[in-house]
């Protein structure tokens, strides 16, 4: 995911257009007004495209003011249930 595309450098922004990546098999949602802010993947366990099936939440967590190209600035990276398999 290009985080860069869900409201350019700044998450409070609205996207003019997101560019979200191809997710047959999984839900994605940006919570902007949360705090910290969030970016939630939630996979289905289906096998859309025959390579493997992916079950579970991945949780991107970070401050309101992140900025990739800030020095420093960091982001949290939760798994709960994730189970990748082929």
């Amino acid at each position: 995911m290009d985080i860069e595309n869900i409201g350019g450098s700044n998450v409070d922004d609205t996207p003019l257009t997101p560019q979200l990546p191809f997710t047959c098999d999984a839900t994605i949602a940006v919570d902007i007004t949360s705090t910290p802010r969030k970016i939630t993947i939630t996979y289905n366990g289906s096998n859309c495209l025959g390579y493997r099936t992916r079950a579970g939440i991945v949780i991107i967590s970070f401050n309101a003011d992140f900025r990739w190209i800030k020095p420093n600035d960091t982001y949290n990276i939760t798994y709960q249930n994730l189970k990748i398999t082929s």
